[in-house]
């Protein structure tokens, strides 16, 4: 199996059938096709319920789930749905991310995953 089929075999359901876009390398970016910088942002809006939680000292791994349950955008959710807009590739994601951070043990699953 070539590496773009391994990346594209571990996005999430809702992205299986999205179009990508490729980096096209110019004169301007020195052939990488990647000109600038583009951020990743993980947004978390706090209500009373995380922030009796916060206030409780649970665990990360309880907050986290709740936080994911309640609509957490995460790093890895953003860096997707950019990429799904060619605002970089998904490449680039993956090389930022080399796994899905749901894969990894211990990790807790972001909502595209349950």
């Amino acid at each position: 199996k070539n590496r773009k089929g391994e990346l594209f075999a571990a996005l999430p359901a809702n992205y299986q059938n999205t179009q990508f876009y490729e980096a096209e390398g110019c004169g301007k970016c020195r052939k990488t096709g990647y000109a600038g910088r583009s951020a990743l942002h993980e947004i978390l809006l706090v209500d009373d319920d995380l922030r009796k939680l916060i206030v409780k000292q649970v665990p990360t791994a309880t907050f986290r789930e709740r936080a994911l349950q309640k609509g957490m955008r995460t790093l890895w959710e953003d860096g997707i749905e950019k990429a799904s807009q060619g605002v970089t590739t998904i490449e680039e994601i993956f090389r930022v991310f080399p796994r899905n951070p749901a894969a990894v043990s211990g990790a807790c699953k972001p909502a595209w995953a349950r």
